[in-house]
């Protein structure tokens, strides 16, 4: 799936990855700078993939993707991902 076709398949309001809290689940929708998307998916983290926040602190997140293993993400790099809310795909489904 191209990036195009996985951004028309983002429904419902979206917002940072940095903005997430402990035990919320979401969806990467859009990964908006390039290099950063190559090191996410280094990570095991993809567009479209559904993520768990399991730590937050004000520099620092702990997710647990795909599979369950747990990847620490700086709260910088998180701004550059568009994430949606999994209630509010649900919602608008």
């Amino acid at each position: 799936m191209t990036r195009t076709q996985l951004s028309a398949r983002v429904s419902g309001p979206t917002r940072s990855l940095a903005t997430v809290e402990p035990g919320e689940r979401v969806r990467i929708a859009t990964i908006l700078v390039d290099s950063l998307r190559k090191l996410f998916n280094e990570m095991g983290l993809h567009e479209g993939d559904t993520i768990s926040c399991r730590s937050a602190t004000p520099g620092l997140l702990l997710v647990e993707a795909h599979g369950g293993h747990t990847v620490a993400l700086t709260k910088e790099h998180a701004r550059f991902v568009r994430i949606t809310d999994l209630l509010a795909r649900i919602r608008s489904a």
